[in-house]
């Protein structure tokens, strides 16, 4: 656990990183977290996961990042809806529209993506996305938590 003056020697190694692989999509991912989350910087953690998303337009963990930052720490849901919609829209495009052909990580963070939709959807009354949502979380990973959280909003 890195604190005040170690933050700030860790930021010009991240920025390197970034630079010196810019297809590094954990490098983005770690200066998202020590800028927005260490560092209480929100808006410059989010511009580091812009261009991470610039130059790794396909990646799914990068564009659901976003989605959660915009959704936690602006509290602009119509926005973070917008990114989650976009880590969907890419996953779905990686599997040939097909879920269930996602393996592994990229089915856990496109069912995460999911939750969140369906969740959003949910709070207006909207039960035929929820239910879209739940069926596109099940073909990719029916077993996962978020799947059965999808599941449970059906159940209300």
């Amino acid at each position: 656990h890195l604190e005040g003056k170690e933050v700030e020697e860790i930021i010009p190694w991240i920025w390197a990183a970034c630079r010196a692989s810019p297809n590094n999509t954990e490098a983005y991912g770690m200066g998202w977290y020590v800028l927005a989350k260490m560092r209480k910087d929100v808006d410059a953690g989010i511009a580091v996961l812009e261009e991470g998303i610039r130059n790794n337009p396909d990646s799914l963990d990068l564009a659901f990042t976003l989605g959660q930052s915009i959704y936690s720490d602006r509290n602009d849901v119509q926005a973070a809806e917008a990114a989650f919609l976009e880590t969907r829209t890419k996953a779905l495009r990686k599997c040939g529209g097909d879920p269930a052909k996602l393996g592994g990580e990229d089915a856990r963070i496109f069912v995460n993506a999911l939750a969140y939709l369906a969740e959003m959807s949910n709070d207006r009354g909207e039960i035929g996305k929820v239910r879209a949502y739940c069926a596109e979380a099940e073909a990719a990973a029916p077993d996962y938590a978020a799947t059965q959280g999808i599941r449970a909003l059906l159940g209300k």
